[in-house]
């Protein structure tokens, strides 16, 4: 009977060892894909990028802006494991679009002023609530686009 007992408790650990792995990979992408991903594109230079302002409107960034964009994006942006979307807060979304792979990013920084931090990254399978958005405003402000600076 103890034999039994043993033998079934390790077919048990080895079921659910086999189902985590299976769900982990059945999941898609990490936070780290997603971020792995935006690295890929910056380092490629094969991407458009365009603004999405608070209204809708959407402008393209010029090559020579976007690469630095991008570039500030995809080195200061850290994924958060608790947080909270900004309610009432002006947004401006960074839309990245890759050529090669096709790959489709969408920064939205939450415009809260002096205290930006917070953004959602998404990709086409997930949202990941990431921080450290600062830079990348002060930068868009730069370039001219309308934030809460």
């Amino acid at each position: 009977m103890k034999k039994n007992k043993g033998k079934i408790f390790i077919v048990v650990a080895v079921i659910v060892l086999l189902g985590v792995i299976l769900i982990q990979k059945m999941g898609g992408n990490t936070s780290e894909d997603a971020m792995k991903q935006l690295e890929k594109l910056a380092e490629t230079k094969a991407y458009t990028t365009e603004i999405i302002g608070e209204n809708g409107e959407v402008q393209e960034v010029g090559e020579t802006n976007q690469a630095r964009l991008v570039e500030l994006i995809a080195t200061m942006l850290q994924p958060m494991d608790t947080g909270e979307v900004p309610q009432d807060a002006p947004t401006l979304t960074v839309h990245i679009m890759g050529e090669d792979p096709k790959t489709d990013i969408r920064l939205t920084i939450y415009d809260q002023g002096e205290e930006t931090d917070i953004g959602l990254l998404q990709n086409e399978d997930q949202q990941i609530l990431v921080q450290n958005c600062g830079e990348a405003l002060n930068y868009l402000a730069e370039l001219g686009f309308a934030t809460q600076r």
